[in-house]
Order: C-alpha cells, then structure tokens, then sequence
C-alpha cells in the first residue's frame, strides 16, 4: 500500500464546504419534494416570476446535493474518482449557472462572478499537487 499524498489545504476546503451544502442541498430538496418548502422561497423562479414546480427543484436540487456529497467523500478517502467528481461539480456548476443566466433565472452579473470560479476551480483541479492528492499523475 502506498503512502497517501497530503491533501492540498484548498481541496480541504472545498471538501468541507461542498459536505455543508450537501446537507442543506438534501433538506431543501427533500422539502421541496416533500412540499414543504415554497419553490418561490428559495429562488426557483423565472423571469416572468412563475415558479418552477416543486417537485421538479427538488429533484435538481437533491441532484446536486449527491454529486456534492459524492465529491467530498471522494476527496477524504482520497479515491482517484473523487477528482473525477470534483471535475464534474465545478463543469455542472458553471454550465448551470451559465444557462440560468441565458435563461433569466440568475442576474447576469452574478452568472459571470460564479462561471469564473468555476473556471478558476478547473484550472486549479489540474495542478499536480491535487492530483497527486487523488492518486492520479
């Protein structure tokens, strides 16, 4: 067995950081699933200020919760398919944004500021130290 490679303090966080909403994420998209939470009240809502249905949030929502929690797992067991998790998170997470701006659900400002983090995120994902910390050369 060969010995681990340290975990890059970034990867850290970001692990910590995606579980925690992995937890909201799933208690939203249970209630919203559930009926128990008001789509409207956490901004699933076009442009025209109609509500996307519940039921159809929530299951985005918990979708997102699992790649969340898939990745964090991945990253503290340090399994070579957790980078290829955290891959996908930061592609999803900046495609989604994008297309919630083109259609009218994000302001566009705020679509920009999070596509560029999540360039900067794939960026960073292919520096050798992180996928080192993977198990990946």
């Amino acid at each position: 067995m060969e010995p681990r490679v340290r975990r890059p303090l970034v990867v850290t966080i970001l692990m910590v950081l995606t579980a925690v909403g992995g937890v909201l994420g799933s208690l939203v998209g249970l209630g919203l699933v559930a009926g128990l939470i008001d789509p409207a009240t956490v901004g699933a809502q076009g442009p025209d200020g109609a509500a996307i249905p519940a039921s159809v949030a929530g299951v985005g929502v918990l979708a997102y919760a699992l790649l969340g929690w898939s990745f964090a797992y991945g990253a503290w067991m340090h399994r070579r398919w957790g980078w290829t998790a955290g891959l996908v998170l930061w592609v999803v997470s900046g495609l989604s944004d994008a297309l919630a701006a083109l259609l009218g659900y994000l302001p566009p400002a705020n679509a920009v500021v999070q596509v560029l983090i999540a360039v900067a995120l794939i960026i960073y994902w292919f520096r050798p130290s992180v996928k080192a910390a993977f198990g990946r050369s």
